[in-house]
């Protein structure tokens, strides 16, 4: 990081994801992630930062005005991580690319993003996927969808929403909304035999945007 920091060519893209550098070395990331001018792109993809190394990345963000995709995928994060990320929406409208799949943020974690997610930030694809949410947790989400515009493509896969979470999602879209143009919903256990969400998606199609649902999977 020191010496990517004074290279003087321009560095768009940062993939250090798989090094295992743990919440020490993400103090000298989120050091970097404070002077640079040009990245676009950082993943810590499976680098155990943990709650602690997402607080120091999340709030090296708040006075970041470049970087626009952010990987935080495998990082054992939880709740307490995931609200730090979630504050740094508030300020941060640069960020438009959320990676968050395979954290165990819970229905707490999901509440904590979707509160702020409602009405701050230009956030356009968030990824959630086995982040263990449950019904409660797409309670929350569903609740944001009637609200957010930004949003065109959200990932739930794999969080055991099961038929309760994919109706009460369903509902959710029946509210007008322009942005959303994907939604996955793979992995989630909803049964063939309930056929109330495709039944709703497919109803709402003169009244939001959304062009793909995956359910299957």
């Amino acid at each position: 990081m020191s010496a990517l920091s004074a290279h003087k060519g321009k560095i768009t893209v940062l993939d250090i994801g798989n090094n295992n550098i743990t919440s020490e070395g993400s103090l000298y990331v989120a050091e970097f992630i404070k002077v640079t001018k040009s990245l676009r792109w950082l993943s810590l993809y499976m680098d155990d930062v943990g709650d602690e190394g997402a607080e120091k990345v999340a709030d090296a963000l708040k006075q970041n005005k470049t970087i626009s995709t952010m990987d935080f995928g495998g990082n054992n994060i939880h709740s307490r991580g995931v609200t730090a990320i979630a504050e740094t929406l508030k300020e941060n409208e640069v960020l438009t690319t959320l990676e968050l799949s395979y954290n165990p943020i819970g229905p707490e974690g999901v509440k904590a993003l979707c509160d702020v997610l409602k009405f701050n930030g230009k956030l356009q694809t968030l990824k959630l996927g086995w982040c263990q949410i449950g019904v409660s947790g797409a309670e929350f989400v569903a609740d944001c969808l009637k609200y957010n515009t930004t949003l065109s493509t959200l990932d739930l896969r794999a969080n055991g929403l099961g038929d309760d979470g994919a109706i009460c999602l369903a509902r959710s879209l029946k509210i007008i909304n322009e942005s959303l143009k994907s939604l996955d919903l793979g992995f989630n256990e909803i049964r063939v035999r309930n056929t109330v969400f495709s039944v709703s998606a497919i109803g709402i199609s003169s009244l939001c945007s959304t062009s793909f649902i995956r359910v299957t999977g």
